[in-house]
């Protein structure tokens, strides 16, 4: 098939106004769900699938990418409005977007979010139509040793994002490593720390988790500090300033952008890890990391690009190999199949077209996510801008039904609340969140696919990790990752240390 061929049917959507009013109806709807928190875009892709069963295969699909296009943003939204992530990907822009509102850099943050959301959506979606098929081949090469260095490079952050104390940073993050073990073992099945519990064995509920470190703890503080909460809920609106502001960080945009899609190509990776890691690739680069985790517009660019170029990424092993990148890829691709389409290489071959017809859903859903989130973002926002009590129980009663209806299981609520008093606890201790997250997240990653490696390597480990060389790319990477923090450490300080001797001097000279 030619080029022109392909790209007349990427464009399909532009000559199909049901298919446009679905999208953009998705994408409305995708914020929406991405605002209130508990919810979110795996939510939302489950609540339209049973309204696809009445829809055309490309507007039902383009109502499940617009969900998932929205929802990645709307996440924002809360996170930086009130400190409550909408989405659990949505925790990493909280770092720096609600301390900027507590600022009264309100609109400032979700501005800068707005459009670095949009840029990181549109390089994905570009990535996906253009080079789908080599990020493809890509990922069909990662194998267990592949994911493991991959995994360990993604942990390498808990140091990195661990504020004032990296000693607390590394116990927070062996406690995620810690909560991540339980359940059943994932390679013979035997129950870990089960403790009897039946719903246990599929392991402590990440979304329970998320919503109860970050949701739940914030709620608990807000109680005993009611003004944190309506500081920053003055007058919200988007400002053409973030996209100035965004620019200037283009150099992290780009970067974080492209972490977003290739960590999204790896199966089960997920959006969490993608926005960690590029948070941690922007501070260990950045001119001004001691602004990281205090209000950095930097930081909110790295976080929203990589998280939402993350969804292009994650549809590439969808619909290339038919191994869903994430959770919210694997509902879409249960809607693909209710619709007939088989997700998989034959896909490009007999259903070409509704495949170009789905890249150019996608590029066109970032297309309407900047107006979506330019004129109706104040709409959202009002959302929260309720009486501050009903705020307060709305966002509860949300965190508490958005937890449920993930798994069904009562013990969901308990872990809920157990993981909220946690996440106080560990505020009043001064201990970061973020390790304990990316600990969780990256445990089971690292375990399994550690362990299959030494099944593979056998006696000879050092031998078959020599036959790797992705490999040993991406541990090489690991190490720069931890030396170079150390290193620029190091040099700072003999850099205060030579011009504190330089001032010493100079006064002494100035007395005599």
């Amino acid at each position: 098939m030619d080029i022109l061929t392909t790209l007349a049917e990427v464009f399909t959507i532009l000559f199909d106004a049901h298919s446009l009013f679905i999208l953009a109806l998705g994408v409305t709807f995708g914020v929406i769900v991405g605002v209130l928190p508990g919810m979110g875009p795996l939510l939302g892709v489950v609540l339209a699938i049973p309204f696809t069963f009445y829809l055309d295969p490309l507007p039902s699909i383009s109502l499940l990418i617009g969900i998932f296009i929205g929802g990645n943003y709307g996440g924002a939204i809360s996170s930086t409005l009130l400190g409550i992530p909408g989405t659990p990907q949505a925790a990493v822009t909280l770092l720096d977007g609600y301390p900027m509102a507590l600022k009264g850099k309100s609109s400032e943050a979700i501005s800068i979010s707005l459009f670095s959301s949009f840029t990181g959506t549109f390089i994905s979606a570009i990535m996906l139509i253009i080079i789908s098929p080599m990020l493809a081949s890509f990922a069909l090469n990662f194998g267990p040793a592949e994911t493991a260095a991959l995994a360990l490079l993604g942990l390498t952050g808990i140091a990195s994002l661990s504020e004032g104390s990296t000693t607390k940073g590394i116990l927070a993050g062996l406690l995620g490593l810690i909560l991540a073990t339980i359940g059943n073992d994932p390679l013979i099945s035997t129950e870990r720390f089960t403790f009897g519990y039946v719903e246990l064995q599929g392991g402590v509920s990440e979304v329970a988790l998320m919503m109860g470190i970050f949701a739940v703890s914030e709620l608990i503080i807000q109680l005993e500090s009611p003004k944190r909460a309506s500081q920053s809920l003055g007058k919200v609106g988007i400002q053409i300033s973030g996209l100035t502001t965004m620019l200037r960080h283009k150099l992290c945009l780009i970067r974080s952008s492209i972490i977003g899609v290739l960590v999204g190509v790896i199966p089960g990776v997920g959006g969490v890890t993608a926005g960690f890691m590029s948070y941690k690739v922007a501070k260990d680069f950045s001119k001004e990391p001691e602004k990281f985790g205090k209000g950095s517009d930097e930081g909110i660019v790295a976080s929203e690009a990589s998280n939402s170029a993350l969804g292009g990424g994650a549809m590439i092993p969808m619909l290339a190999l038919g191994i869903p990148g994430d959770p919210t890829t694997a509902a879409m691709m249960g809607g693909m199949l209710i619709q007939g389409l088989n997700p998989g290489p034959r896909l490009f071959v007999t259903d070409s077209a509704i495949v170009n017809s789905i890249f150019g859903a996608f590029l066109m859903g970032a297309l309407i996510l900047l107006p979506v989130g330019f004129f109706l973002g104040p709409i959202f926002v009002k959302l929260l801008k309720v009486r501050y009590a009903t705020l307060l129980a709305t966002v509860l009663i949300l965190c508490s039904v958005g937890t449920y209806l993930v798994q069904s299981y009562t013990l969901d609520l308990w872990q809920l609340w157990i993981f909220g008093v946690l996440g106080y606890l560990m505020r009043k201790a001064d201990i970061p969140l973020s390790p304990l997250a990316i600990g969780f997240v990256l445990g089971p990653v690292f375990e399994v696919n550690l362990r299959r490696t030494s099944m593979l390597a056998g006696d000879g480990y050092s031998e078959y990790l020599m036959g790797q060389p992705i490999t040993l790319t991406i541990l090489t990477l690991t190490v720069v990752a931890i030396v170079y923090p150390m290193v620029r450490t190091l040099s700072k300080m003999k850099k205060a240390k030579t011009e504190t001797e330089t001032k010493t001097k100079t006064e002494t000279v100035t007395q005599s």
